[in-house]
C-alpha cells in the first residue's frame, strides 16, 4: 500500500482503521470561508463523485466520506462537499460552491491496490474470475512489464509465454474477484494486498477451492459492507494460515464458509450479524482453537446441520442462540476437545438431532436437554465414550435409534427412557462396555431391526424381560456379552420371518436358556459358538429348534465351555432329552425318526 501525506501531522495521530468524527474533520481542515458550523451542516451529506475514477482512495479506513483521485486537473463541476487527491500539486483539496479548497493538515492516504500472487503451474495462462454484470474500470499490471485497462466483465486471460510465479496489481473499481471452485483457482498462491477489492450483494465462491492460497495480507481488508452472501467464501482454503478481518454485519448466508480451511488456528473477531444460514460454517477446521472471540446472533437460523463439525481441537464452544433451531444434524460431531457444552442450549424445536455429538470424544458428561420433538437419534451420542451417565430425556417421539449410544464405553448405567416408538435399533449400544443392566429399558414393541444392537456390552450381568415382538433380525444382537448368565424368555415375531445369525456368540457365561418360540426363524448361522451353556440350557435350545419345524438350516452350540455331546445326560421326557432332538435334527428331511420325521440340518456341537 502506498502512502502519501501533506505537511503537518494531526493531533492526536490517526491511525488506518480510524473513522473521522465531525470534529475530526473540521480539526484537519482550513478551507477558505468554510466555518466549522457550515462544515459540520455539509459533512453529513458528503457525497463521491460518479466520475469515471484512474483510482479511488480513503482517508482513513472505515469513513464514510470516500477520497476521489483523478489523474490530471481536477475537474470544476462536482458536488459541493467532494474531497479529492489534486495529483498536479499533491494536495488534499475540498470542494465547495465551484471552488477547490486545499486541506493543508497531515492526513494519511491509503491507495487501494488489490494485488495476487500466482503460480501457472504447467501452464503459461492466467484468467481473471471477474463477476459477469459488474462495472469494473481498473489498470491491471500483470507482473511481466503489460499494464491494460479493464473495463468490462470480461474473463480475461493473459499469457506469460513461460511458466513461473507472478505478481499481479490491480488498481482502480474492482467489484468482485470470485473463483467459486472454479477457473484458475489452484493457481492463486496469495493475496498480496486486498483493500482495493471490494464484493457488492454477493461475495458467494469468493476463494472457494483455492487450495494453494497460502497467506491473504491482513493489514488491509476487503470491502465487504453491505454483502449479504458469504458461503463458500474460504471453502477448501486448506493451505490458509491467516486471514483478514472484514465488514460481516450484513451477512446472511454463511453456509460452509470456512469449510476445510484446516490450516488455521484462529480467526479475527468477526461480527456476523444475524444470519439465517450457517450450515457447515466451521466444518472440518481441524487445528482451530478457538471462537471466543466471534459475535453472532443465531436467533434467526433454524439448520445448524455440521456447522462445527470435525473441528477437532477446538477447545471450548461459542454460545449459540438455538431457540429456532429444528435440525442440529452433526452440529458438534468430532468435536473431540470439547469436554463441555455451552448453556443454555435451546433444543425446544429441534425435529433432527442424527449425530449431533458425535465423536466427542471429551465430553465427560450431557446436561439434561429438551428432545421432546426429535425423531431422529441416528449416531447421536455414538462413541462419546468419556460420558459415565445419562440423563433422562424425552425420546417418545424417536424412531430412528441406530447406533445412537454405540462405542460410549464409560457409561455405567441407564435411564428409563421411552423407546417405544423406535423402529431401527441398529447397533444402539454396540460397545458399551462397562454398562452393567438395563434394567428399565421399556418397551421396544415397534422396534424392527436389532442387528448388533447390544453387541460387545461385556459387563452386561443380565437383561431384561422386554417386549421385541416386532423384530425380524436380530443378528449378533447379544453377539459378545460376556458376562449374563442366563437370558430371558422373549417372544419374538410371530408374523414374520427373523435372522438369527450369531446372536449369541461370544457369551462367554451364558449357562441356561428357555425354551423359545423360533417358528419364524429363517437363520441360525453360528447362533450359539462360544457359550457356556449347561445341560438345561442345551436340551431347550434344541426342543425349541425341533418345535420350530423348520428344516435344512444350520447352527452351532460349539466352542467354549458349552458341555459336549459325550456328557450329555438322558431326560426323563423324550420331548426334552437333548440326543432325541439332536437326531431328529441332523436327520435327513422326511426320514422317519422318534416318532417324527428328520429336519436335515447342519447342527454343530462339542464332543
Amino acid at each position: 500500500m502506498s502512502q502519501i501525506k501533506t505537511n503537518r501531522p494531526p493531533d492526536p495521530d490517526k491511525q488506518t482503521g480510524d473513522v473521522l468524527t465531525v470534529s475530526d474533520v473540521n480539526e484537519l481542515t482550513t478551507v477558505v470561508n468554510t466555518n466549522a458550523v457550515d462544515f459540520e451542516d455539509r459533512y453529513t451529506t458528503l457525497q463521491p463523485n460518479l466520475a469515471p475514477l484512474g483510482s479511488r482512495l480513503d482517508v482513513i479506513e472505515g469513513t464514510s466520506v470516500p477520497i476521489l483521485s483523478y489523474t490530471d486537473v481536477l475537474p470544476e463541476s462536482v458536488d459541493d462537499g467532494t474531497i479529492a487527491f489534486d495529483p498536479i500539486n499533491n494536495n488534499m483539496m475540498y470542494h465547495k460552491d465551484g471552488n477547490w479548497y486545499r486541506i493543508t493538515n497531515d492526513i494519511s492516504v491509503s491507495v487501494n491496490n488489490f494485488a495476487v500472487k500466482v503460480d501457472t503451474g504447467a501452464t503459461t495462462t492466467f484468467k481473471l474470475p471477474l463477476v459477469s454484470g459488474k462495472n469494473y474500470s481498473f489498470e491491471i499490471n500483470w507482473g511481466d512489464g503489460n499494464i491494460e485497462n479493464v473495463t468490462s466483465d470480461t474473463q480475461l486471460e493473459h499469457d506469460y509465454g513461460v511458466t513461473g510465479i507472478y505478481t499481479i496489481t490491480m488498481n482502480g473499481y474492482i467489484p468482485g474477484f470470485i473463483f467459486n471452485l472454479a477457473g484458475d483457482f489452484t493457481k492463486l498462491i496469495e493475496i498480496v494486498e486486498c483493500g482495493g477489492l471490494t464484493f457488492e450483494g454477493s461475495a458467494t465462491g469468493a476463494f472457494g477451492g483455492c487450495t494453494n492460497l497460502t497467506t491473504i495480507d491482513d493489514t488491509t481488508t476487503f470491502k465487504t459492507t453491505g454483502v449479504s452472501l458469504f458461503n463458500q467464501f474460504y471453502r477448501d482454503c486448506n493451505s490458509l494460515t491467516q486471514i483478514p478481518l472484514m465488514d460481516t454485519t450484513s451477512g446472511d448466508n454463511y453456509n460452509l464458509m470456512f469449510r476445510s480451511c484446516n490450516s488455521l488456528t484462529t480467526i479475527p473477531d468477526f461480527d456476523f450479524g444475524s444470519p439465517s444460514v450457517i450450515k457447515e460454517m466451521f466444518f472440518s477446521m481441524i487445528n482451530l482453537t478457538t471462537l471466543d472471540n466471534i459475535t453472532i446472533d443465531t436467533s434467526n437460523v433454524t439448520d445448524f446441520t455440521q456447522v462445527f463439525f470435525s473441528c477437532q481441537n477446538l477447545q471450548s464452544l461459542p454460545v449459540m442462540d438455538l431457540s429456532n433451531a429444528t435440525k442440529m444434524s452433526g452440529m458438534y460431531r468430532n468435536c473431540r476437545a470439547i469436554t463441555s457444552l455451552p448453556t443454555p442450549l435451546d433444543t425446544s424445536k429441534v425435529t433432527n438431532m442424527d449425530q449431533t455429538f458425535r465423536d466427542m470424544h471429551g465430553l465427560s458428561e450431557m446436561p439434561v436437554i429438551d428432545t421432546s420433538l426429535n425423531s431422529n437419534f441416528l449416531r447421536t451420542w455414538r462413541t462419546c465414550y468419556t460420558i459415565t451417565s445419562f440423563p433422562q430425556l424425552d425420546t417418545s417421539l424417536g424412531d430412528n435409534f441406530q447406533e445412537t449410544w454405540f462405542g460410549c464405553s464409560s457409561l455405567t448405567s441407564f435411564p428409563a427412557l421411552d423407546l417405544s416408538n423406535g423402529e431401527n435399533f441398529i447397533k444402539t449400544w454396540n460397545g458399551c462396555s462397562v454398562l452393567e443392566s438395563f434394567d428399565n429399558l421399556g418397551s421396544l414393541g415397534n422396534g424392527t431391526d436389532f442387528t448388533e444392537c447390544w453387541t460387545n456390552c461385556h459387563n452386561l450381568a443380565s437383561f431384561p424381560l422386554v417386549d421385541v415382538s416386532s423384530g425380524t433380525n436380530f443378528s449378533r444382537a447379544w453377539q459378545n456379552c460376556r458376562s449374563f448368565t442366563s437370558f430371558p424368555q422373549l417372544v419374538f415375531n410371530q408374523s414374520g420371518s427373523i435372522a438369527f445369525d450369531n446372536t449369541w456368540q461370544y457369551c462367554w457365561a451364558l449357562e441356561d436358556f428357555p425354551e423359545i418360540d423360533f417358528s419364524n426363524g429363517t437363520t441360525f448361522i453360528d447362533a450359539w459358538v462360544d457359550c457356556n451353556l449347561n445341560m438345561s440350557g442345551t436340551e431347550n435350545i434344541l426342543k425349541s429348534l425341533v418345535d420350530s419345524n423348520l428344516t435344512n438350516l444350520a447352527t452351532s452350540l460349539a466352542g467354549r465351555t458349552s458341555i459336549g455331546q459325550s456328557s450329555w445326560t438322558t431326560n426323563a421326557d423324550p420331548a426334552r432329552d437333548a440326543q432325541t432332538n439332536y437326531e431328529i435334527l441332523t436327520t435327513t428331511i422326511g426320514t422317519p425318526i422318534h416318532g417324527t420325521t428328520g429336519r436335515g440340518w447342519t447342527l454343530t456341537v462339542n464332543p
